[in-house]
């Protein structure tokens, strides 16, 4: 099969059967393979929809500077497809990231403003607040703003929930999400609770607001985590918690432990987010007295992106002893 271009290949990724942690957890379980995306994200699908919609709106021209804060995926994504554009990215990252994303951004050419790691969102250093004062002091700037912008959302419930819908025959009992943006759970929780009666568990990290918040309203304040793109320290208004029913919250050693366990079991070398997801499905299942007793038979687990992404890491042994982890 022959593409016209790059953003031809972002989307209809795999839905892949993990059979050993599905015996484990007495449970079919699939995985959403998002790494398969040539920006190796789920990201790639938000920031293709976002950007596509600048341009028809006639907010992006040839001369633009792409511009965003993040904490690696949405930052890969829009380097890779302003460069497939030829236009200029501008991305904001936290001290925090993986090394192989900030290369992987300035591989594509795109402009790294690193700024410190804060749990404070009313920081003048938080990676969005540095990222919108660049775009309102600089000229000819599109601001893809995925906490904010409700694209981001609209981007899941049009295209990524239909795709899995699809793909498993809308037979799902449990879909599992990392909740960062709440893009992806928002939308596909959307889609799917418009025509079936599933369960969808919030996976949230420790050190994060969101759990606390969706069970009780309000929440203290956030602290400073290990996992990347998942866990919040302010409540995003493109989420919608009435597409999320339950959530569980991990801490990043186990986060690490089960995603380097599910890479030797079956194969699957996954990021974080993904291990949190799956640490968080077993204590949600231990919670309920099994997958049988909670009625589950398919589960469907969000993996937003690759291992290759945490080799110096989560993958890596001096660094998890470094952590006290091994």
């Amino acid at each position: 099969m022959t593409f016209v271009n790059l953003l031809d290949t972002i989307g209809q990724t795999p839905l892949v059967h993990a059979p050993r942690l599905s015996a484990e957890l007495g449970c079919e379980i699939g995985f959403k393979l998002e790494y398969l995306n040539p920006g190796l994200s789920i990201k790639d699908r938000m920031v293709k929809h976002i950007i596509q919609q600048g341009v028809r709106e006639g907010k992006i021209g040839p001369d633009t500077t792409i511009v965003e804060g993040s904490s690696g995926n949405t930052a890969a994504s829009v380097a890779m497809i302003a460069a497939a554009m030829g236009l200029r990215a501008r991305i904001v990252m936290p001290e925090k990231v993986s090394r192989e994303k900030v290369d992987t951004v300035r591989a594509y050419g795109a402009e790294v403003i690193m700024t410190t790691t804060e749990s404070d969102p009313n920081s003048p250093n938080y990676y969005p607040n540095v990222a919108k004062r660049i775009v309102e002091s600089t000229p000819n700037c599109f601001y893809v703003d995925q906490y904010m912008n409700p694209a981001n959302t609209d981007a899941h419930y049009a295209i990524t929930g239909p795709e899995l819908y699809s793909q498993c025959g809308g037979q799902i009992d449990l879909l599992v999400i990392g909740v960062g943006t709440g893009g992806s759970a928002t939308g596909i929780g959307r889609y799917f609770k418009e025509r079936d009666q599933l369960k969808v568990l919030g996976i949230d990290t420790v050190g994060s607001i969101y759990t606390e918040h969706f069970y009780t309203g309000s929440h203290g304040e956030a602290a400073i985590y290990k996992v990347e793109g998942i866990g919040e320290d302010f409540i995003p208004p493109i989420v919608d918690f009435q597409y999320i029913d339950d959530f569980e919250q991990v801490s990043d050693k186990d986060s690490f432990l089960a995603g380097r366990e599910l890479a030797r079991t079956d194969g699957l070398l996954l990021g974080g987010s993904t291990g949190s997801a799956v640490a968080g499905l077993k204590q949600y299942l231990a919670k309920k007295g099994g997958a049988a007793a909670a009625g589950f038979k398919r589960v469907v687990v969000l993996s937003p992106d690759s291992g290759v992404k945490y080799l110096s890491k989560m993958y890596n042994d001096d660094w998890m002893r470094e952590q006290g982890w091994l």
